[in-house]
């Protein structure tokens, strides 16, 4: 039974959070580079707050390559909104729901 948690843990999870994330910014490309500053955020509230075992627990998971391409979907939309800004946000957002259908 060790092995099926680890599956789910370790790769079913995260999978499910990335199409979770590209799903959140096919419908709202600039919520990408909200989610990213975010995610930086509470990285510095937590360094304000002393919680080194949170701390410790991010900088550890932060090498799984599921983390790494999580972070790369997440800086990929978020460069794509700045890039274009807000209105070619929208049109991306409308190609990326034409596609999935």
């Amino acid at each position: 039974m060790k092995f099926a948690s680890d599956v789910e843990v370790f790769i079913l999870e995260p999978i499910e959070k990335m199409l979770e994330k590209v799903k959140r910014i096919s419908k709202n490309p600039l919520e990408a580079a909200q989610m990213e500053e975010q995610e930086e955020f509470m990285i510095e509230q937590l360094r304000e707050e002393g919680n080194e075992a949170e701390l410790k627990r991010i900088k550890s998971t932060s090498q799984y390559e599921t983390v790494i391409l999580e972070k790369l979907i997440i800086r990929v939309g978020a460069l794509l909104a700045l890039g274009f800004g807000e209105a070619g946000s929208e049109i991306i957002a409308q190609n990326m729901n034409q596609s999935t259908k």
